[in-house]
C-alpha cells in the first residue's frame, strides 16, 4: 500500500484535540469543502469558538467550521474502508474513537500538500495563528467583560468551595464559586463579514512568514491574544504593552514611551487631530504599564481604566493589520523608523490602511473627547 494512504496519529496529543488524515477522498463527500486529493488534512478543535458560519482563510489553506455528527460518521466509514491499519483491533479502537470525539465540534481545518508526518507541525502553527486572530478580532467590538463571560474566564478556574467552622461548632458558614460555563465566541455572518472587512485575512499569512516582519507580527498577535484571555487587569496591561514593543520595537536613544506613541500615531492616521489623540492614548497607557511594572514608584504613573486597556487592544490590532498590509515597505523596525521620519518631514510615502476610519475612531471614543468620537 502507498504510504500516503496511511492514517497517522500520536498518543502524545491531547485526546480529541488534533487529528491528521491524508485526504484520499474529497471533503465534498464528507460534507466539507473540496480539497486537493494530494494534500493532508489537519483538524484541530477550538473550545473558544462557536462556529455557525464557515470562515475561510484560503491564503493559508485554513477553514474555521463546524464538524457535525453526520460528517464525523462518514469520515469514520471512509477510514475503515480505505485504511487497512485501522481495521486492526487497537488501531480501530484508538483512531475511530478519536474521530467520534470530533462530532458536533467547532474546528479549524488546515489543508497542506504532502505527507502528514511532514506537515503536521506547520499545520498546527497555521491553526494556532488562525485561532489567535479570531480571538484578537473580538477586541474591535466585544468588551473584555463580555468576552470573558463567553469563555467562562473568571478569577477561579474551577469550582471553589469554602467552609468555616466556629468555636465548638456553634457557627457554620459556607460559600461556593462555580466554574463558569463556556459558550464560545460566536462565528456567524456578522463575525465573518467584520473579519474580512478589517483586513484580518491578510494578517494571518503575513504573520506566518519567516521574515522580520512576520516574526514581529506573530509575536505581537500572540501577546494580544494572551491579553484578551487574561483575567488579571495588571497582567493584561503588561501583555498588551509587550505586544506594542514586539511589533514596533524601540530606539535606545529615545524613551520607549515616545517611540511607541509616535509610531502608532503616524502609522494609523494622516489626520493631525487623530494622530494627537493616538499619541496621548499611547503615552497614558505606557504610563499605566509603568505603574503596574514598577509598583507605583514613578510619580507620573497613573492607573489605567478598563476602557483604556480595551482601546490599547483595539489600536494594537489595527496596527497589526496595517503593517501586514505594508510589509514590503515596513519590513523591519528600522524601516518603520525611517518611514515615520519621512512623514515627520512631509515626505509622502502613502501606506495602505485596510480598516475603516470608523474603526479607529471607535477604538478611541471611550477614552478621549473631541475628534476621537
Amino acid at each position: 500500500m502507498d504510504g500516503t494512504e496511511r492514517l497517522y496519529a500520536t498518543t502524545k496529543l491531547t485526546v480529541g484535540q488534533i487529528m491528521t488524515v491524508t485526504n484520499q477522498i474529497s471533503l465534498s463527500e464528507l460534507g466539507g469543502p473540496q480539497l486537493d486529493p494530494t494534500c493532508s488534512r489537519f483538524i484541530h478543535t477550538s473550545w473558544m469558538l462557536d462556529v455557525r458560519r464557515p470562515l475561510a482563510i484560503s491564503s493559508v489553506g485554513a477553514t474555521v467550521r463546524f464538524l457535525d455528527t453526520h460528517e464525523a460518521s462518514q469520515l469514520e466509514d471512509h477510514v475503515l474502508q480505505r485504511n487497512v491499519f485501522s481495521r486492526h483491533s487497537y488501531e480501530r479502537d484508538f483512531y475511530l474513537q478519536r474521530i467520534r470525539e470530533f462530532a458536533d465540534r467547532s474546528v479549524i481545518e488546515v489543508e497542506l500538500p504532502g505527507d502528514p508526518k511532514t506537515v503536521v507541525d506547520q499545520a498546527r502553527t497555521v491553526a494556532a495563528a488562525v485561532e489567535a486572530t479570531c480571538i484578537a478580532s473580538t477586541a474591535l467590538y466585544l468588551s473584555r467583560r463580555s468576552f470573558h463571560t463567553s469563555l467562562g474566564i473568571t478569577a477561579h478556574r474551577k469550582d471553589v468551595l469554602d467552609f468555616t467552622i466556629g468555636p465548638s461548632f456553634r457557627n457554620l458558614s459556607a460559600s461556593s464559586r462555580r466554574e463558569a460555563k463556556v459558550r464560545g465566541i460566536t462565528v456567524d455572518k456578522t463575525f465573518v463579514d467584520r473579519f474580512y472587512r478589517a483586513g484580518l485575512g491578510q494578517l494571518i499569512p503575513e504573520a506566518l512568514k519567516l521574515s522580520a516582519a512576520g516574526r514581529r507580527l506573530n509575536q505581537a498577535l500572540s501577546w494580544l491574544q494572551e491579553s484578551r484571555l487574561e483575567h488579571s487587569f495588571g497582567a493584561a496591561v503588561v501583555k498588551v504593552a509587550i505586544g506594542y514593543e514586539a511589533v514596533l520595537g524601540g530606539n535606545e536613544t529615545e524613551p520607549l514611551r515616545r517611540t511607541l506613541s509616535e509610531r502608532t500615531a503616524f502609522l494609523l492616521s494622516d489626520d493631525p487631530e487623530l494622530r494627537e489623540a493616538l499619541s496621548n492614548v499611547m503615552k497614558f497607557f505606557y504610563d499605566a504599564r509603568s505603574q503596574v511594572v514598577h509598583g507605583g514608584t514613578r510619580k507620573k504613573s497613573k492607573l489605567a481604566s478598563v476602557e483604556q486597556l480595551e482601546a490599547a487592544e483595539r489600536v494594537l490590532l489595527l496596527l497589526l493589520v496595517t503593517i501586514a498590509s505594508n510589509t514590503e515597505l515596513l519590513q523591519s523596525e528600522t524601516a518603520v523608523q525611517d518611514w515615520v521620519e519621512h512623514q515627520r518631514w512631509g515626505i509622502d510615502r502613502t501606506i495602505a490602511r485596510p480598516f475603516r476610519p470608523g474603526d479607529l475612531k471607535r477604538a478611541l471614543s471611550k477614552v478621549l473627547p473631541g475628534p476621537a468620537k
